[in-house]
């Protein structure tokens, strides 16, 4: 028995397959910032800024989500450590908001952003 796999162009499909990685993984991170934009604390005036800062980038098939300045990492790791020194509690003035915003969406987010990565992969 032989088989011809000359009609499958598995070269153009890898290609294609490739050119939709970086769409996907910006679809995965939209999900998880849409997860946590919610919990993100509001900022050091109440004004919002921290929680619209998020940037999502995708480079070389590797996305990031930053919420830029050491406010963004205090809020989400300061509740237990600051500076070297243990701290008192972080107080957390708007409802629903607080500690491990981006930790906690990645985590109750991955079903979602793993779906929305495959419906751009093989979509």
């Amino acid at each position: 028995m032989e088989w011809d796999f000359s009609g499958f162009h598995l070269e153009e499909a890898a290609a294609e397959i490739l050119a939709r990685i970086d769409p996907a993984i910006m679809a995965g991170l939209q999900v998880i910032r849409a997860k946590a934009e919610p919990t993100v604390p509001l900022g050091p005036d109440n004004g919002g800024h921290l929680r619209s800062s998020a940037e999502l980038t995708v480079t070389s098939h590797e996305g990031h989500i930053r919420y830029p300045g050491p406010y963004a990492r205090y809020q989400e790791y300061g509740v237990f450590y600051r500076h070297g020194v243990f701290g008192a509690p972080l107080k957390y003035t708007t409802p629903g908001t607080g500690p491990f915003y981006l930790t906690g969406a990645m985590i109750s987010g991955r079903e979602a952003a793993l779906a929305a990565v495959a419906g751009v992969l093989f979509g």
